[in-house]
C-alpha cells in the first residue's frame, strides 16, 4: 500500500485499510496523485466502498477522484503496482461505492487505486477502504 500524496505526521497509508479506527491524512492532493492498495494475491472482489473525510473534518474529502481496479502486478522503481487498470466509478460527495465488481470486470483484482482527477486546496482524509470478496464455490 502506498501513495504519492504528502502524508501528515503519522497518518500513513496503512491506516485507511485496517480494522482499527484510524485513517490516512494527507496534504492537499494534485491532479494525478494516487492512493494504491496492492494485494499479495489476486481476489474476486464483489463490492468496494471508499469513504473520505470524517465527522469533525468534513472538508477533508476527495472532491474529484476515480476508483480504479487493476491486474498484472509488477515491481517498479516506485514499488509494486499493476500494469493495467480500468475505472469503476467516480467519487461523489467524498465517497464511492461499486457493487457487482466481479461481474463488471471479468478478472481477479490485484490492485485498487484512487486517482485524484482535480487538485484541491483542502487536505485529504481516506477514512475507510472496504472490500467484499466472493468465495470460490469449493471453499464455502
Amino acid at each position: 500500500m502506498h501513495t504519492n500524496i504528502d502524508v501528515f505526521e503519522s497518518y500513513d497509508a496503512a491506516k485507511a485499510y485496517s480494522t482499527v479506527d484510524e485513517y490516512f491524512w494527507g496534504k492537499p492532493p494534485s491532479t494525478g496523485d494516487f492512493f494504491l492498495v496492492v494485494f499479495n494475491k489476486s481476489a474476486k472482489i464483489r463490492r468496494i466502498k471508499i469513504v473520505t473525510g470524517t465527522e469533525d473534518r468534513r472538508s477533508d474529502v476527495l472532491r474529484r477522484g476515480a476508483l480504479e481496479v487493476g491486474r498484472r502486478a509488477v515491481d517498479t522503481k516506485q514499488g509494486r503496482q499493476c500494469s493495467s487498470y480500468i475505472t469503476l466509478g467516480e467519487f461523489r460527495g467524498g465517497s464511492v461505492e461499486v457493487e457487482d465488481v466481479d461481474r463488471k470486470i471479468g478478472f481477479d483484482v490485484e490492485c485498487v487505486r484512487v486517482v485524484v482527477t482535480a487538485g484541491q486546496k483542502e487536505w485529504l482524509i481516506i477514512r475507510t477502504i472496504s472490500l467484499w470478496t466472493t468465495q470460490p464455490a469449493g471453499q464455502m
